[in-house]
């Protein structure tokens, strides 16, 4: 339910691009480094957005800063894995950095942690 972020130090956007540090602090999180997935939604706007196949996890770009995040469709691969491994459940870190209010990505209260629900119960 949180991003990795961080500052870009060549034009480069790749996977393994070289970075200078922590991104930018979230206006909520205030921390160099990490963004709430609700902080995400905000970044993704006008961001360039990729998916890493072999690991099944989206990233964006502006600016000069790399979020690696997870959203809805990473987080039913990552499910899916728990639940074919037989897993007994999942953790998630934290609840209070998914949309916990439902107003920053338009994907309703708690988009993650409803994902990983309803696929864990189907």
């Amino acid at each position: 339910t949180y991003a990795r972020t961080f500052r870009l130090s060549s034009t480069n956007t790749n996977v393994g691009a070289p970075a200078s540090g922590g991104g930018s602090p979230g206006v909520y999180t205030k921390h160099s480094g990490i963004l709430a997935y609700y902080e995400v939604c905000a970044f993704l706007q006008g961001a360039s957005k990729a998916w890493i196949k072999e690991q099944k996890v989206p990233y964006a770009f502006k600016n000069g800063e790399w979020v690696a995040y997870d959203n809805e469709k990473s987080f039913q691969f990552k499910t899916e894995f728990l639940k074919r491994k037989k897993y007994g459940g999942a953790m998630v870190w934290t609840l209070g950095l998914d949309d916990f209010s439902g107003n920053f990505c338009g994907q309703g209260i708690n988009p993650l942690v409803n994902k990983l629900k309803s696929v864990l119960m189907n």
